[in-house]
């Protein structure tokens, strides 16, 4: 390769004052650029094999349930119950903790007299 080739291609790589560098380090410098870049492209870690058995099962869809199953007729189940039938009965909304005071509107004459 010759000087300009060098020059052009350690400028094009993105190394600055390519042109006042040594032939030598120009070269040593996109010879590591180039392993670094087929060496997995700059992604760390354990390289994966798209051939293996655990990859295949990775890619297939998610089907069928997760965890534990429900008991049908159990505390917990009652109590879940329960709680959806409130909010059934309640527009949808599960209402917690304690009651709001209602507040009372005060008029002007009530304002004036105190």
């Amino acid at each position: 390769m010759s000087r300009t080739e060098l020059v052009a291609a350690a400028t094009a790589a993105g190394i600055k004052k390519a042109s006042s560098t040594k032939s030598a380090d120009l070269e040593a410098a996109l010879a590591k650029m180039s392993k670094a870049k087929v060496g997995g492209s700059g992604k760390k870690g354990r390289p994966v094999d798209p051939n293996s058995k655990r990859q295949a099962k990775a890619s297939m869809p998610k089907t069928g349930k997760r965890g534990r199953p429900t008991v049908e007729g159990s505390a917990r189940q009652l109590r879940e119950a329960a709680k959806a039938a409130r909010a059934a009965a309640n527009g949808g909304v599960i209402k917690k903790g304690r009651p709001a005071q209602p507040k009372t509107e005060v008029t002007q004459e009530d304002q004036a007299t105190a």
